[in-house]
């Protein structure tokens, strides 16, 4: 596995996630006006969310340290932090560091970071081992897989792509008008998502698909809360897009709530698949 500096950092990057994701979830409509950038409380609750889920896959990525394991949520962690920093980087002159929040939501991403490059060259260095027992992936898991993956590619090329005054920024599918900023900052989540998830899909076995779907649920669920006590914010007969929005994530959630219970034993190899 990698060293215990990076688990560490790791420990600490989702310490980091937890209490900033805490602020912006629990109280979106003051953490707004402290965010980094121009953004409305609905979404700050929803990066709170991702932070929170963040906190998760940190966390349950320290405690297990398997690299076989949990190398898949390793790298999405990594990514995140990643590509978050880049949209901060490519946006600077909007960036306002003048709030505590704005400075601890610019210290996690920071954190993040550290982290990422402290475990890319542990990997580089140690050439940590992948294969490993396990249950085999059932043809249908990887096919989702593949489709998750899929949809998140083109969501987040639909971001990273996107211009001002069109579908991305206008209310199309998320249901409040977005900055530019937030778009790329939605775009970079969903492509730590992909890039992540596209690993999965040469897995032999069903640990690191458990142990990520396992974390994701922990992300999905608190971004469904910020939709549902936002839902006023919803127009879905004049947006319609709307509705592709809460039913994708109700979407993944129950697939990814069956498949953990279905193949909980997966951490587990001794124990035998419920028939």
């Amino acid at each position: 596995m990698l060293s215990s500096t990076s688990r560490t950092l790791t420990y600490l990057s989702g310490l980091g996630y937890l209490l900033i994701g805490g602020v912006l979830f629990l109280a979106p409509d003051w953490a707004a006006g402290q965010f980094p950038w121009n953004v409305s409380s609905f979404v700050v609750m929803t990066i709170g969310g991702w932070c929170l889920g963040n906190a998760v896959f940190a966390w349950q990525s320290a405690r297990l340290w398997d690299w076989k394991t949990v190398y898949p949520s390793l790298t999405y962690l990594w990514l995140f932090g990643i590509f978050d920093a880049a949209v901060m980087l490519a946006f600077r002159d909007r960036v306002n560091l003048a709030s505590i929040v704005a400075l601890g939501y610019v210290a996690a991403v920071g954190l993040n970071v550290l982290t990422a490059v402290f475990g890319l060259i542990d990997v580089l260095r140690l050439h940590p081992n992948l294969s490993g027992e396990g249950m085999p992936v059932p043809g249908y898991v990887r096919s989702l897989t593949i489709f998750f993956a899929i949809g998140l590619s083109v969501v987040a090329a639909g971001g990273l792509l996107a211009r001002a005054g069109g579908l991305s920024t206008e209310a199309g599918i998320f249901p409040e008008p977005l900055t530019l900023f937030s778009v790329r900052a939605f775009a970079a989540f969903f492509a730590a998502l992909c890039l992540s998830a596209l690993l999965l899909i040469w897995t032999r076995n069903l640990t690191p698909v458990f142990s990520y779907g396992l974390a994701g649920l922990a992300l999905m669920i608190p971004v469904l809360i910020a939709a549902f006590v936002n839902l006023d914010k919803f127009d879905f007969n004049g947006r319609p897009g709307g509705i592709l929005y809460i039913g994708a994530w109700m979407f993944a959630l129950v697939v990814t709530a069956w498949g953990v219970w279905r193949y909980r034993p997966a951490l587990h190899p001794t124990e035998s698949i419920p028939g």
